[in-house]
């Protein structure tokens, strides 16, 4: 007979439905718009950072 079942099996640890990625990837693309949008607020910030991007070619002036 010995044990029940129960008395030996460890349980399964609950997974989250949704990987680290993709909650990374979401709260990315949540928040970035934001944080562009308040950095117009601020024109000599948002001029340095556009002058910079476009030295190092990630944005065409």
């Amino acid at each position: 007979m010995g044990k029940p079942e129960s008395a030996y099996k460890k349980p399964e640890p609950k997974r989250s439905p949704v990987g680290a990625v993709a909650v990374g990837l979401l709260i990315f693309v949540v928040v970035a718009p934001l944080l562009i949008e308040q950095l117009r607020l601020l024109p000599a910030v948002w001029t340095f950072l556009t002058d910079l991007l476009a030295r190092i070619g990630l944005l065409s002036k």
